[in-house]
């Protein structure tokens, strides 16, 4: 009998956590379905904008992107964390997305919050940033 209570009390906090946690998992093409051919930013730290129609270190944001898992996020709002914004445009030159990484794992995307499952900043350092926060992609204004 005590088992058995001990059974049913784990079933029902089991039940309460999955309930809570209606978050729904989507990719990044869910979310940005439109073919991505320019990225602009304004670097947090300088304030100077950067922008790139380069195929392939579009296609390295793209692919890094990608490589995440993300999760709808029921969070209403977040403290920034002092991240640039990166903006993504269409072949027309009409932005579709704008994303700015708020807090660890926290992506907004077109002012909705998600939750990445891996650390895509770090992705993005290593395979994007380097190459796109540098003097070729300086847009003088």
């Amino acid at each position: 009998m005590k088992n058995k209570s001990i059974i049913i009390i784990i079933t029902i906090i089991v039940l309460i956590l999955v309930g809570c946690n209606n978050t729904k998992k989507v990719q990044f093409t869910d979310i940005v379905n439109n073919e991505i051919v320019k990225i602009s930013s304004r670097y947090s730290g300088n304030g100077i904008l950067y922008s790139t129609t380069n195929i392939d270190l579009v296609n390295k944001f793209v692919i890094a992107m990608k490589s995440d898992e993300y999760y709808e996020s029921n969070y209403k709002d977040v403290e920034i964390t002092g991240t640039s914004t990166i903006h993504l445009y269409d072949k027309n030159n009409i932005e579709i997305a704008s994303i700015t990484f708020e807090g660890k794992n926290i992506v907004r995307i077109n002012n909705k919050l998600y939750i990445s499952k891996a650390n895509i900043q770090g992705i993005l350092g290593e395979y994007f940033y380097k190459e796109f926060y540098t003097d070729k992609n300086i847009v003088k204004e």
